[in-house]
């Protein structure tokens, strides 16, 4: 099993959007994925599912119920995804042993899961480090505008502190620009990119309005609009990340 955490601290990212449509690509690849919906804001859980049955992760990192108890099935076969809620709230100020809790949840993974992806809130929380000194790996969505490049180095900052103090195997696996437009800004932004990250840039995600209604229908790209840029594009990165991965 690979650990990734899909995080950035600014909203608007595409964050969400990531890691539904790649763990969806994924699963249609025939690899077995768990998806973590570690945001309180819920959005991953919202893009899946009619409703959440059996109580979401907070409930499990409060070790109220294993995590199996919480864990639902999705449209897709071999996509499952542990929900979240607003109660993961308090575990982000803290207050609490987040990241020995968090732990413990990735020991009771089911071992026929190939990847375990982790939707990560927005901000500089407890939550976001203790996923990132937990997981073996993050992928980082960057939306094509220059303040996005800006907190991205904030953000990369906090991986290395991070990789320094508390996981010296966290791995970048990779950087995806989102939502590029077909203009100067966006493409001088992606070329920014590559040119100071190098490979380690994956295959870009246009804007599609596709993409934003999605959530709508409580599917992935994949299911909802099998047909538009968007499913193309997330097809492109699904194949791009498992090359790289098995490289």
């Amino acid at each position: 099993m690979r650990s990734y955490a899909i995080t950035n601290i600014k909203g608007g990212s595409g964050k969400t959007t990531l890691a539904v449509n790649l763990a969806a690509g994924l699963a249609l690849a025939g690899r077995r994925v768990l998806l973590f919906d570690l945001d309180p804001q819920a959005s991953s859980s919202f893009h899946l599912l009619q409703r959440s049955e059996n109580g979401s992760l907070a409930d499990s990192l409060a070790g109220e119920k294993k995590l199996e108890d919480v864990i639902q099935d999705t449209l897709i076969a071999g996509l499952r995804i542990a929900p979240g809620s607003r109660m993961l709230a308090p575990f982000d100020n803290g207050a609490h042993p987040t990241r020995e809790r968090l732990a413990h949840l990735l020991g009771q993974v089911p071992v026929d899961v190939d990847f375990v992806l982790i939707d990560t809130p927005p901000t500089w929380g407890s939550l976001l480090v203790a996923t990132l000194a937990c997981v073996d790996s993050v992928l980082v969505p960057v939306s094509t505008r220059e303040l996005d490049l800006q907190i991205l180095s904030l953000l990369m900052d906090v991986i290395d502190q991070v990789r320094r103090h508390r996981n010296p195997r966290l791995h970048l696996a990779g950087i995806v620009p989102n939502r590029t437009v077909r203009t100067r800004l966006s493409a001088r932004v992606e070329a920014s990119l590559r040119e100071q990250f190098g490979s380690v840039v994956l295959s870009p995600i246009r804007e599609n309005a596709r993409l934003a209604e999605a959530g709508g229908f409580h599917a992935p790209i994949q299911i909802s609009s099998p047909s538009s840029s968007g499913a193309e594009d997330f097809g492109a990165l699904v194949r791009f990340f498992l090359e790289r991965e098995s490289a």
